[in-house]
């Protein structure tokens, strides 16, 4: 998928630098000069909004299926968040609206992450490896208004839920097909991109977009309960714009080079990474998970991997692993 260039291993802390807005006399917003300021002053769907006139025909997101790589274009992605957005707010989505993504990561978690920020909703991103019990703590806690899952094992988790949530009005499969048939009505991608299309105001995208502010929430994450109760962190559009452009400074991207995203998107390193990386026009392949990984490396030939420390100490652990039971059986 790329040219031959070394891979960089990534393992960064992200660190907050907040920003303030510049306004005007009359309140509108002043884009100043400096990169971490223009991106402080606008919201996640307008930078991504810019991105898409930037870049257009590239490459945005792409995973392998089989042996082929599917790819969506800037175009493409750009479409298809506008579209899912008009959908959302066709079926009753509101601003500050809690919409849930539970599914492993795939190019439709990011379309969707950012279509409901563009119709001024929230995410909140659930791991795929939740229990039924830690799902339904997350759901009642932000109170969640619709939610978006992906594959058979996570409707398998979701499924009992059914019904138990009064909140819970709106259930959309990221899949072709849904499941099963339920009530309340279960949307599937196509059906979304749909009503998306039929009610879509394209050329009113952007002012749309604008009514909202930098410090408005953009996503409540939850801490993993190791110490206690999950906990929903709030963070607003400036929070995550502003460690984008932190990292953006110190990041060695050249416009077209090729990342492999290996960690879940539900896990904010993850998601701010992905976020930069379409603001500065790189393609984003986005790996199955961590069984296909080694093989998905050597097949996308990515410039750049961003990993948790753990995950290169496991890779360590197994190679030590490894050299020992190969003395073992040479002696």
């Amino acid at each position: 998928m790329s040219p031959e260039r070394p891979v960089e291993i990534i393992t960064p802390h992200i660190s907050t630098l907040m920003q303030a807005r510049t306004l005007d006399q009359s309140g509108q917003c002043i884009l100043p000069s400096t990169l971490a300021d223009r991106l402080t002053s606008c919201t996640i769907p307008e930078m991504i909004y810019h991105a898409v006139k930037r870049y257009g025909s590239h490459i945005a997101l792409g995973m392998q299926k089989g042996r082929k790589w599917s790819t969506v274009t800037y175009d493409e992605m750009g479409h298809r968040i506008q579209s899912v957005m008009f959908g959302l707010k066709k079926l009753g989505i509101q601003s500050q609206d809690r919409v849930a993504l539970f599914s492993k990561n795939r190019p439709n978690w990011v379309i969707s992450d950012i279509a409901i920020q563009a119709a001024g909703a929230i995410t909140v991103p659930v791991y795929h490896t939740y229990t039924t019990r830690q799902v339904e703590q997350i759901l009642r806690d932000c109170g969640a208004t619709a939610i978006f899952f992906g594959g058979k094992d996570t409707w398998a988790v979701l499924k009992p839920l059914m019904g138990k949530l009064p909140g819970l009005k709106l259930v959309m499969a990221l899949d072709k097909e849904p499941p099963e048939s339920m009530t309340p009505p279960l949307y599937t991608f196509p059906d979304l991109l749909r009503l998306g299309e039929m009610s879509a105001d394209y050329k009113g995208y952007l002012k749309e977009i604008k009514t909202f502010s930098p410090h408005d929430t953009a996503t409540i994450i939850y801490t993993s309960g190791t110490t206690g109760r999950p906990k929903g962190a709030m963070l607003s559009h400036a929070n995550i714009l502003s460690n984008l452009s932190a990292l953006s400074y110190e990041f060695p991207a050249v416009e077209g080079d090729v990342t492999l995203s290996g960690l879940p998107l539900s896990h904010v390193t993850e998601r701010t990474s992905t976020y930069m990386y379409l603001y500065m026009g790189i393609q984003v392949l986005q790996s199955r998970g961590v069984d296909f990984l080694a093989k998905e490396l050597l097949d996308s030939r990515p410039h750049y991997v961003v990993q948790a420390p753990r995950f290169f100490e496991k890779v360590y652990e197994r190679i030590i692993r490894e050299i020992r039971i190969d003395r073992k059986s040479v002696v």
